[in-house]
């Protein structure tokens, strides 16, 4: 089963890490190519879980608490 999404907790951690076009600027420095366009598409629904590892990475580089259970299991909030 999938699990729950709360509704903006995708939003609020976007939002915490700077943005859509900081999002996927960041995102890029990691070797992954996401567009603004598809970080704010993130916002409105969810990030795809395709995604999920690449921006937990940058969470943890700018000490930002991910959503409970956000890789699919908790992490304590924070990675």
């Amino acid at each position: 089963p999938r699990p729950v999404v709360w509704e903006g907790m995708h939003k609020e951690l976007i939002t915490n890490l700077g943005g859509p076009s900081r999002v996927a600027g960041l995102i890029a420095t990691l070797g992954v190519r996401v567009t603004p366009r598809q970080v704010v598409m993130w916002s409105a629904r969810e990030v795809s879980w395709r995604y999920r590892p690449v921006v937990a990475e940058v969470a943890r580089q700018l000490d930002v608490e991910l959503p409970q259970r956000f890789l699919g299991y908790d992490l304590g909030r924070k990675i």
